[in-house]
């Protein structure tokens, strides 16, 4: 009977040291992860300065319109519900915008594309804003 309560004993002191060190390992692991610094993850590609040229003033605004109003369909390396515009040419980037036949016989759904990204371009920018939005998108 005391060799069974010994080890009973010596079991749950065991059990008790175990548990402290799985806390304290949890503790550690917790503790030393919040003590780096977050980074944070975007879907844009970094900025790289060419030829020790940085971003202008423009692109910085068309950044901001761009996050605006066009981040919800479309992101720059990525297709979305819109394609990805970086890169874009400049000539299909004014027409897709501006010009209503640019994209003829092409299903109903392209259709209502164009008409849709003319009215809103129409209502939402002025000239000087398409120009922000390129600077930003097509570099």
């Amino acid at each position: 009977m005391k060799s069974l309560k010994k080890l009973t004993n010596k079991i749950i002191i065991l059990c008790c040291v175990f548990l402290c060190l799985i806390i304290s390992i949890f503790c550690f692991l917790l503790l030393n992860d919040s003590k780096k610094p977050k980074q944070i993850v975007t879907d844009n590609k970094p900025n790289i300065e060419f030829c020790g040229t940085k971003n202008s003033e423009i692109a910085h605004e068309g950044k901001t319109i761009f996050n605006n109003t066009c981040a919800a369909c479309h992101k720059l390396d990525a297709n979305m519900t819109g394609p990805a515009l970086r890169n874009i040419d400049s000539i299909v980037f004014n027409k897709w915008l501006n010009n209503k036949n640019y994209k003829v016989n092409k299903a109903k759904i392209d259709q209502f594309g164009i008409d849709y990204h003319i009215d809103f371009t129409r209502k939402n920018f002025n000239e000087s804003d398409l120009k922000m939005i390129y600077a930003y998108i097509g570099k």
